[in-house]
């Protein structure tokens, strides 16, 4: 090892190197860490700028090839070097940085932050500016810069660990940043658009007319509610909506549903206004010739107007009652399921009959409505089933909230149609339809939903009309809230017409509705009036009104109504059902809702007819109950 000391070499370092090439003798040379100490040693760098060195440290890690000089050869290629690169004697200031840097180095060998000496020595040895005036003295070009043995730029280019934080204090220190202007790319004034074209800018912009056009809002909104199955009346764009004056809208439609334009869904449907007179006639001639007000010893007749309020009188009636007294719908829903319930209570304690009701409930208010009853129901003891027309899935927030509640309690609900069969009811509620729901009569045609098609197919089949008949009449007590088709209430007629009246009326059905020979065959028909004949009837529950009538009516169909009868009731004209209505007697229960009675009397078209009648609850088998 000793007999390489002194001996002249020439080093070519790795491309990954900050320097290419160095020449100097051989000092000293340790193997186990394979450094090479180097005396008056010249380097090279890449970019063909030369330092002088009295001493330098390498390490073989960066070391590609050494080849062996004598003394004259190493001063020749030094000469050479020297001749084709002109080197340049770095500033007295660099000197005093490469001085600083090295104390910095120190540092980092005391086990101090990196990060922070980094930082640090970036700051210390940041060049300073270039002036772009060329030197007075150009001798000073060609001058060698010798730099101490303890430069920090020589140290980090050898050292085997070191971080590319040192190379990048090596580029500082041997490219520092030129501050020249001469390729620096001038600046563009903010104005310079001004006086370019705008048509290049015009073609890029968002033709907003255009796409506007495009849009078709109109079929945009009626794809968003052909999708919506929640009930209109239960929407804010309805409930907020503010009513204008009578002069304006003609709002004459709603008064009265018997009308070819709402009966479209229906193709079943007779468009025949006697049968629904006589079936309306007969209804408030039952109560107008054996009834009398309480109270009073004089008789008062009740009139059409008084009986009946129209969808359109109601909806006015819900409006000015929110605008004006804050009434919201959720207040019409618990006094009416509480009434309701209350009722029915009342009779079944006073017919000493198992309690066991069954409410049939389809969507909107009424179904909200006997939800509610259901709820109070449970509270009292009594075993409620709860039928569902819609799927749990279908239903709105508001029967979603009631519902959930029903479901902690011991209400059982249900949707199958064979159950019907399997359990005895003592009173059923049918929870359909509303009288103040104006939309109602769009519903007839079905909801779309399995539950309601199995529901009509079972009460249209001719084959299982007197399995329903039977079934129905075996019910002690049917209660049916006032809605706008009667459904059950028809059914269950078939039970408790009496023997004597269908026998004196078969032939007249007969004669004067021939429909009903058209949709169904005459042996099929008269197996019909036959079985409906022959079935056993039960006493139905009888108010006191009827203990007021000369003639005792043979069987009654006790109707609750939520305020007062709606006049789609008597519009049953599908056959053979219309056909039959018109001999049978209803007697209404009219349920209090909370709606004050004198309020009753500004809504009234004809002011002077509503005086005979002091409330519209005095008929009513319901204690009135107040908000």
């Amino acid at each position: 090892m000793e007999t390489f000391l002194g001996v002249s070499v020439k080093i070519t370092l790795k491309p990954e190197s900050e320097f290419s090439i160095i020449l100097g003798t051989i000092q000293n040379l340790e193997l186990s860490s394979q450094k090479l100490e180097l005396v008056d040693a010249l380097i090279v760098s890449k970019s063909n700028t030369q330092l002088k060195a009295l001493k330098y440290e390498i390490f073989g890690s960066i070391v590609e090839e050494i080849e062996i000089l004598s003394v004259e050869a190493l001063a020749k290629e030094m000469k050479l070097l020297e001749t084709a690169t002109k080197t340049k004697k770095p500033a007295p200031h660099k000197v005093s940085e490469a001085i600083n840097s090295s104390k910095v180095e120190k540092v980092l060998h005391h086990h101090q932050d990196p990060a922070i000496v980094s930082i640090t020595s970036s700051l210390v040895r940041q060049p300073e500016q270039k002036s772009s005036k060329p030197p007075k003295n150009p001798s000073n070009k060609e001058a060698q810069s010798e730099t101490n043995i303890d430069d920090p730029v020589l140290a980090d280019n050898n050292r085997p660990t070191s971080t590319p934080n040192s190379y990048f204090k090596q580029s500082k220190l041997l490219h520092p940043r030129s501050t020249s202007s001469v390729n620096r790319t001038p600046k563009v004034k903010p104005d310079t658009w001004a006086n370019q074209d705008v048509s290049n800018y015009n073609e890029q912009e968002f033709d907003f007319e255009a796409n506007l056009k495009l849009f078709d809002k109109k079929k945009v909104f009626q794809e968003i509610r052909s999708k919506d199955e929640s009930d209109p009346t239960l929407l804010l764009v309805n409930t907020n909506k503010l009513v204008k004056s009578a002069s304006s809208t003609d709002l004459s439609h709603l008064d009265s549903t018997a009308r070819a334009n709402n009966l479209k869904s229906i193709p079943n449907i007779i468009l025949d206004d006697s049968v629904i007179s006589n079936v309306a006639n007969s209804c408030v001639n039952t109560i107008r010739n054996h009834n009398q007000i309480k109270g009073d010893s004089t008789k008062k007749t009740l009139n059409d107007n008084q009986l009946t309020i129209s969808p359109h009188k109601w909806f006015k009636m819900e409006y000015y009652l929110k605008t004006n007294f804050g009434f919201c719908e959720n207040d019409y829903i618990e006094v009416a399921g509480k009434t309701a319930a209350s009722s029915i209570s009342k009779l079944l304690k006073s017919n000493n009959i198992k309690n066991r009701v069954l409410i049939i409930v389809n969507k909107g208010k009424n179904g909200l409505y006997g939800l509610c009853c259901a709820r109070y129901l449970a509270n009292m003891g009594i075993g409620v089933y709860v039928f569902l027309l819609f799927e749990e899935s279908e239903c709105d927030f508001a029967a979603y909230q009631k519902l959930k509640i029903l479901k902690m309690t011991d209400v059982q609900i249900f949707g199958s149609v064979k159950q019907l069969k399997k359990i005895k009811f003592d009173i059923i509620v049918d929870a359909v339809f509303t009288p103040n729901d104006f939309h109602a009569f769009n519903e007839l045609g079905g909801c779309n939903s399995t539950n309601v098609k199995s529901i009509a197919e079972y009460y249209d089949s001719k084959k299982l009309i007197k399995q329903i008949s039977i079934w129905l009449n075996k019910q002690k007590l049917v209660i049916r809230f006032c809605f706008d088709y009667p459904t059950l209430a028809v059914t269950y007629a078939y039970g408790l017409k009496s023997r004597h009246h269908n026998k004196d009326n078969i032939q007249q059905i007969k004669n004067t509705h021939s429909d009903i020979e058209r949709n169904a065959s005459s042996a099929s028909y008269a197996a019909l009036i036959n079985n409906a004949i022959e079935i056993e009837t039960t006493d139905g529950y009888n108010s006191d009104l009827e203990e007021e009538c000369d003639d005792k009516v043979s069987s009654n169909l006790i109707i609750l109504s939520f305020g007062r009868p709606s006049t789609l009731l008597p519009e049953l004209k599908t056959p053979p059902y219309s056909a039959l209505l018109e001999y049978f007697n209803f007697n209404f229960m009219l349920a209090d809702i909370g709606i004050p009675f004198s309020l009753w009397e500004k809504m009234e078209q004809d002011k002077t007819s509503t005086k005979v009648m002091e409330s519209p609850f005095l008929l009513s088998d319901v204690v009135e109950i107040e908000l």
